[in-house]
């Protein structure tokens, strides 16, 4: 575990202090709901050391599992909507017979745009799926946007950051061309470390574009089994 967290060379305190005010962090900002728990069913005895570290560091004590799966999905979503104030509703929707633990994680977070868009200026426009194919949007429209924009010579497309207020931003890839093996390309030639250099690397620059681009809410539903055992869970 210390390994896949990369957390090799800290104390297992240390590990927990770092965690845990970054978390605190998170939370304090208001953009940031999160809602992490363990869920036990009836028999599991977690260790007591394990038990007092979650609750003082990250107040996220274990709970029993009631049994009965649908009761126990009944009460988990309704924690998680209630940790979220109601953001992140219906998490999940069925659990196996056998489960013995139930690890819940839900991340709600909302930006706040550093340069909010002109509301007046928010129209239905089309936009462009493919080469031929498009469909009607809500589309954001503001001049003089102030962005940070570039390239990187191993990507087919440009690199566009968008900020939100505090630390965050939005970062955009535009393909080069709008037929399906352009996105493709775009979408198989990202990898972390091409991200992360062109956006740590200084290959980024300020300027103040016209920017126009989809009111969107952002939902992703991924199954995460095959990604961690791929990092030794």
């Amino acid at each position: 575990m210390s390994r896949v967290l990369r957390l090799a060379g800290l104390r297992s305190s240390e590990a927990h202090d770092s965690l845990g005010r970054l978390l605190s962090r998170l939370a304090s900002r208001g953009h940031t709901k999160l809602a992490a728990r363990i869920f036990a069913a009836k028999g599991v005895t977690l260790k007591k050391p394990f038990v007092d570290v979650v609750g003082a560091r990250y107040g996220a004590r274990p709970h029993g599992l009631l049994g009965p799966p649908r009761e126990d999905v009944k009460a988990i979503n309704a924690w998680v909507e209630e940790r979220t104030e109601g953001r992140v509703t219906g998490l999940l929707d069925d659990l196996p017979l056998e489960a013995r633990l139930v690890l819940v994680s839900a991340v709600h977070y909302r930006g706040e745009w550093e340069v909010k868009f002109d509301a007046e200026a928010t129209k239905l426009q089309s936009f462009h799926l493919d080469e031929s194919n498009s469909t009607h949007v809500t589309m954001m429209h503001q001049r003089e946007y102030p962005v940070w924009v570039g390239r990187h010579p191993q990507l087919p497309c440009m690199a566009l950051k968008v900020p939100f207020k505090g630390n965050g931003s939005l970062v955009l890839f535009l393909p080069d061309g709008r037929s399906p093996s352009n996105l493709s390309s775009v979408v198989d030639s990202l990898t972390p470390s091409l991200i992360s250099g062109l956006l740590e690397g200084g290959g980024l620059s300020k300027r103040s574009i016209t920017l126009v681009m989809p009111r969107m809410d952002l939902v992703v539903d991924r199954d995460l089994k095959r990604p961690l055992e791929a990092m030794g869970l």
